[in-house]
């Protein structure tokens, strides 16, 4: 026990608050812009395709209101674990994840 490292977090749990709110407002923003985006388009089908275009201002929404979330609950100790089944474990070393499969076993054991 006395040989192993602690872990440290890359980000600072004093900016968790900060974090969080800049990223929720972000995707709020672009949550916003695809609203009007859609509001606003003619009714009729144009030949040009904006599902791309769609599909990016909704990919960003998703990502910034997903991270917001995650730093929202880290910066109130709501502590998020994802837990893998075994056999996904065991396949992590084939995958080339070895420092997260040691990581894992150590935990578990």
């Amino acid at each position: 026990m006395d040989s192993m490292v602690r872990y440290v977090s890359p980000v600072n749990p004093a900016v968790f608050p900060h974090l969080a709110g800049v990223l929720l407002l972000f995707g709020t923003f672009f949550t916003a812009w695809f609203f009007v985006f859609e509001v606003s388009r003619p009714k009729q089908p144009t030949k040009e395709s904006v599902i791309f275009k769609e599909l990016a201002i909704s990919l960003f929404a998703s990502l910034f209101l997903g991270f917001g979330v995650l730093f929202l609950l880290l910066s109130v100790g709501i502590y998020v674990h994802l837990d893998m089944p075994r056999a996904w474990r065991a396949r992590l070393p084939e995958l080339g994840v070895h420092l997260i499969a040691k990581c894992t076993e150590q935990k578990n054991t």
